[in-house]
């Protein structure tokens, strides 16, 4: 659930940031002899970044750096981590532990987290870098765009999100459930845009290519399983390090995926992008049978040693506060 929040502040400032470049824009419409518009949209966003990177400075940290929780919540933080058997910040490691690196590559997880990474970020990047012309192709002005279709669309991602936060909060191991449910509507919202001819209702495309929304869940939530499935303070780093390679790799060849010859409908770009659902789901059914699988190999290796679930749960913070990895821990549960 918090990481669905945090994850909603992208949504949030592009909102933020679609209203005030309108208005900016509109402004610059307005008076042709005044400020330029992309000298407006490059003060305010330069100024914003400046003012929210002293607040960042100011504000993160781990829990025991961070000096705006007192010393019981700084335990409580502490606890909760332990309590998922993936290691603390308690012993205040430091050391870089290059069999770490190699047990990343062994490990058939690190290899979902980069091909689903990059399956899901290549439709991103497209609609990341080509909504506009893809609002415009359905009759919208440049500024109507952000107005009509930016602004309701980032707002309604806030809302599906959090829905899902509350879900999974609910329902422990729902995560890929969701994420590939999620699909099925943006798969069918990008059908139904290459097929619908090019003079059907304007609203009526704006709809479909709303669904996208739900297609952009898998992209955040993917990242919620680095935290509660990697173990092993080297090991987390350079996993996390692999899924945003991936990610920048899948945004930068996605946004090649929409061609200037392919105006206005972009069918071969829509297309791919509902190619790409489809392959992402049968990848996230896969990765999601891996973690239960595993589940059952740990769990009967477990009860052959005749060691309780009680006395698993201990030794699995025990191991994970002695930076064991996920693969080294044995009693260690994946989240799914």
């Amino acid at each position: 659930m918090r990481s669905l929040v945090w994850g909603t502040s992208n949504a949030g400032m592009n909102i933020i940031a679609g209203l005030s470049m309108y208005g900016i824009g509109l402004h610059a419409e307005k008076n042709p002899d005044g400020l330029a518009a992309w000298k407006g949209i490059s003060f305010f966003l330069g100024a914003l970044t400046i003012t929210l990177g002293i607040m960042v400075w100011f504000v993160l940290g781990t829990p025991r750096e961070v000096r705006w929780l007192s010393q019981d919540e700084k335990r409580a933080a502490v606890a909760r981590v332990v309590a998922n058997q993936t290691g603390s910040d308690r012993e205040k490691r430091s050391d870089f532990k290059w069999e770490q690196v190699w047990s990343t590559f062994k490990d058939p997880q690190t290899y979902f987290f980069f091909f689903v990474t990059i399956i899901n970020a290549l439709p991103n990047g497209a609609n990341t870098t080509f909504s506009k012309l893809i609002w415009k192709s359905f009759g919208f002005t440049p500024l109507e765009t952000l107005l009509k279709g930016s602004t309701p669309y980032y707002a309604l991602s806030i809302c599906w999100f959090l829905i899902v936060g509350f879900i999974t909060l609910k329902k422990p191991n729902f995560r890929f459930f969701m994420m590939m449910v999620a699909l099925i509507p943006a798969f069918t919202g990008m059908m139904a845009l290459s097929l619908l001819p090019s003079k059907s209702n304007m609203w009526l495309r704006w709809g479909m290519y709303m669904m996208q929304v739900f297609g952009s869940l898998p992209g955040l939530m993917i990242w919620t399983f680095l935290p509660s499935n990697v173990a092993g303070r080297t090991k987390k780093t350079v996993t996390a390090t692999v899924l945003f390679i991936a990610y920048c790799v899948g945004n930068a060849v996605g946004a090649q995926m929409f061609v200037a010859s392919d105006a206005p409908r972009y069918i071969r770009g829509i297309t791919a992008c509902g190619v790409l659902y489809c392959v992402e789901f049968m990848c996230m059914a896969s990765w999601r049978f891996y973690y239960i699988w595993e589940n059952k190999r740990r769990r009967k290796i477990i009860q052959d040693q005749g060691i309780s679930e009680e006395e698993s749960e201990h030794l699995g913070r025990v191991n994970a506060e002695s930076d064991m990895t996920d693969r080294e821990n044995i009693h260690f549960k994946y989240k799914y």
